[in-house]
């Protein structure tokens, strides 16, 4: 059965804000800031407040990185199983 035109387009929506967030996520990590051209994709693909969230996201999980790093914090022991 053919899908409707509706579904395509969300499919589409989707697809870009998809590739928008690959972008926009990776110029942060390896510049630390967004050129003119991600940004404009970054509003076309999620909004201004969608960007705004994932810049946020983006630059808290970094914060959250740098800190395991300084302080040193080794991952928790894993629990043995229980039987």
């Amino acid at each position: 059965a053919a899908r409707p035109a509706a579904s395509c387009a969300y499919r589409s929506k989707a697809l870009s804000s998809c590739a928008a967030t690959a972008r926009i996520t990776a110029s942060r990590v390896r510049a630390g800031d967004l050129d003119d051209e991600a940004y404009a994709a970054g509003v076309a693909g999620l909004g201004e407040a969608g960007l705004f969230e994932l810049v946020t996201l983006v630059g808290y999980y970094r914060l959250a990185a740098l800190q395991l790093r300084v302080f040193r914090i080794d991952p928790p022991v894993p629990a043995p199983p229980v039987e």
